[in-house]
């Protein structure tokens, strides 16, 4: 399997797996970068859990995705545009914590949403993930200000830790809602303001929001990972690679002129079968070898 190329938990979470039983089953798979998601739910232990990760997969590489590990019992929404409050920087400490152990190459969280959230119940549309309802806005002022707070916070705790922080590009047109940083121009505006700050490219997410996903390819060597799924006819994303709508030659030629290639993780949610995401290593192997 490509070194480069990892599977996201989220899927296991969103199969009912526990979070170490997810991780042995992307190791069973074959995966060795695993990337731990954004969906599990609250386990006790969770200290003792991550340690147990940590010495029974020495070999796997791993990245985190906020919010990993889930710090609070009930069901919450990781918004960086709340900025630090005490629930985010619960949520940040945490995953530093886990990160002394298990020793991520790569945190990254979204770009914010301008919106407050609660808890609803499970996605039709995405088997397992968990919904979160609008229950008030936020403004663009007091959104920017709050991710550019959560971002400072965790740039400081990744320097600390020797570790890459990435922010990643998310949707929102089709969920009634609207991004705290939306658009190309925004996005090099932020990543100008905090040099520091790496790209993680959703190309599914790129593709659904916006007219033309591939300029985002212009970010270059900022690009250190992407999120891989494909995307049906209705506009859903996290689907298996080769049997949606996008264009994966042209898109795995552009990965190929990137500077250094990015870590790729593959993110579902639990309509994917197993088998189909062996066959999506097989399929990522086949375009990188030869576009």
């Amino acid at each position: 399997m490509l070194p480069n190329l990892g599977l996201s938990t989220s899927y296991f979470a969103a199969r009912g797996f526990s979070i170490y039983d997810s991780v042995k089953r992307a190791y069973d798979l074959g995966f060795r970068l695993i990337e731990l998601g954004a969906n599990h739910c609250y386990e006790p232990g969770l200290a003792k859990i991550i340690n147990k990760i940590k010495q029974d997969f020495p070999d796997v590489i791993f990245t985190q995705h906020c919010y990993f590990p889930p710090v609070f019992k009930r069901e919450y929404f990781a918004n960086p545009a709340y900025g630090l409050t005490l629930e985010n920087k619960k949520v940040l400490d945490g995953m530093f914590a886990a990160a002394k152990i298990i020793k991520p190459k790569i945190i990254s969280f979204h770009n914010g949403f301008n919106n407050r959230y609660i808890y609803e119940g499970e996605f039709k549309e995405f088997a397992g993930f968990k919904k979160f309802k609008i229950i008030g806005n936020i403004s663009q002022d007091r959104a920017l200000g709050g991710l550019k707070d959560f971002i400072k916070y965790a740039l400081e705790k990744g320097w600390q830790q020797g570790i890459s922080i990435a922010i990643e590009n998310v949707v929102s047109k089709t969920y009634g809602t609207k991004c705290t940083i939306n658009g190309l121009t925004a996005f090099e505006s932020l990543l100008k303001e905090f040099p520091d700050l790496n790209f993680l490219l959703d190309f599914g997410h790129a593709f659904i929001e916006y007219n033309n996903p591939f300029e985002f390819f212009s970010f270059s060597e900022e690009i250190i990972e992407m999120h891989l799924d494909d995307v049906t006819p209705q506009m859903h994303d996290h689907r298996v690679l080769g049997k949606g709508v996008l264009d994966l030659s042209r898109l795995f030629s552009e990965i190929k002129k990137l500077p250094k290639m990015p870590i790729l993780i593959l993110e579902h949610s639990a309509e994917v079968k197993e088998e189909e995401i062996i066959g999506e290593v097989k399929l990522v192997e086949k375009y990188l070898e030869s576009c």
